[in-house]
């Protein structure tokens, strides 16, 4: 079905593997930093899906990840479409981890806002003006995390997160709202359902 994973980030420093998103156990969905500094996006723990592209280290990057009603998955840097792709996983199993593997590995450095996963619309289909303030919630918002209240809590009440080491909000560094989500490389983030 369709779908829609966004969020910004900042990447603080470099990483030798930094998730971003990670469903299921078997890596159903993937999103991470690279070595290289580029984003690669695969599913069911397979190859990348489309080909890598170069993120900004030391600066807010927004990225967005779609599939629509033909299967048709759109990856988007910055409101650019980089890439194109099918593919027909579904989202709907397991739990999403937010800033490491599902075992805790490959932990992302830096920091992430307005995080929000969306299952059964694809917001984005064409380039796009990224987002001037916080995302809102639509009918099919299953994760909305603005961290408006110095809290790391989903604002669509639907979900309770666990957080593991030293994750926490920070207000010295944050895109919209009151602050960001800060992991310094031995952090995660995770809830128990989509």
């Amino acid at each position: 079905g369709e779908f829609t994973v966004e969020c910004w980030f900042y990447l603080t420093d470099d990483v030798n593997w930094g998730i971003l998103f990670c469903a299921n156990v078997s890596d159903r969905f993937q999103i991470a930093v690279t070595n290289s500094n580029t984003i690669d996006l695969r599913f069911n723990g397979g190859a990348a899906t489309g080909t890598p592209f170069s993120i900004n280290k030391h600066e807010w990057n927004h990225i967005a990840v779609t599939r629509d009603s033909s299967n048709v998955i759109r990856q988007f840097l910055n409101g650019v479409l980089k890439n194109t792709d099918t593919d027909t996983s579904s989202l709907d199993n397991g739990y999403m981890r937010i800033g490491a593997n599902q075992d805790g590995s490959n932990p992302f450095e830096g920091y992430i806002a307005n995080a929000r996963i969306v299952n059964g619309q694809a917001i984005y289909t064409t380039a796009f003006d990224t987002p001037t303030s916080l995302v809102t919630r639509t009918s099919d918002t299953k994760l909305l995390m603005n961290f408006t209240d110095g809290a790391v809590i989903d604002n669509t009440g639907k979900n309770t997160f666990e957080t593991r080491e030293n994750t926490k909000v920070v207000s010295y560094i944050k895109k919209f709202g009151n602050g960001s989500m800060y992991f310094d490389g031995d952090d995660e983030c995770s809830s128990p359902s989509l």
